[in-house]
């Protein structure tokens, strides 16, 4: 079990806030940390055998943007591309509009602005080009976004069961491996975005757009 971004807040004061940390767990079971060397870079699977057990991690490499999975496609060309990615915001957003828990972060409806720039983080997660860090401002501005929302636990489980439900909408293709790697990300981010929506929260004030694979569970390809 591997955790790929920055949760400071569980070690109190590491050595360096600004450096993400990376958690593994070991065959035996015992569980590390430690921070990865910068902010520049990405993740990358690694053995370990330290203290002599094994242990997989996803590390930090400062010469990629994301996992390594150089053997299957990226969670973004399964989906269907850009296309397919603005459809599945699209399809959410619109459900967000018609959600009286959810709307309200919203007043007037969700701007095209809004949709396009959130499509584009989307995009960069799951693999594809880096428009959202090149052009809108990288994880800083989403984190931005989400600072003093005051997000409750019953918003975000809406969330994330909308989404499922957007992407069904969108027809993004719906084998148990694809839809577990995407639910698991916004699972997983809307949990970070939860706490870094309370007021006065201690947040990793910097960081790269996190870029999610495929996990336990590859694509089927027959």
């Amino acid at each position: 079990m591997v955790e790929l971004f920055p949760r400071q807040h569980r070690l109190g004061e590491p050595d360096d806030p600004a450096r993400p940390i990376a958690w593994l767990v070991s065959d035996d079971g015992a569980w590390m940390v430690g921070q990865v060397p910068s902010t520049e870079g990405g993740f990358r699977r690694e053995e370990s055998t330290d203290s002599g057990s094994s242990a997989r991690a996803v590390v930090w490499d400062p010469g990629s943007m994301g996992v390594d999975e150089p053997d299957l496609p990226t969670l973004y060309d399964w989906a269907g591309g850009s296309a397919a990615v603005r459809a599945l915001i699209d399809a959410f957003y619109d459900r967000v509009e018609a959600d009286d828990l959810l709307a309200a972060f919203f007043p007037g409806g969700v701007d095209e602005r809004h949709r396009s720039h959130v499509a584009a983080w989307w995009a960069e997660v799951l693999g594809g080009p880096t428009v959202y860090t090149d052009e809108h401002g990288g994880y800083e501005t989403m984190l931005a976004h989400h600072r003093d929302l005051g997000i409750t636990p019953e918003q975000r489980h809406r969330f994330v069961a909308t989404m499922s439900l957007a992407a069904d909408d969108a027809g993004l293709p719906d084998d148990p491996e694809f839809r577990a790697a995407i639910i698991g990300y916004v699972e997983w981010g809307t949990r970070l975005a939860m706490g870094n929506s309370v007021r006065g929260a201690t947040v990793a004030e910097h960081a790269p757009v996190p870029r999610w694979g495929w996990g336990v569970a590859p694509p089927y390809q027959g």
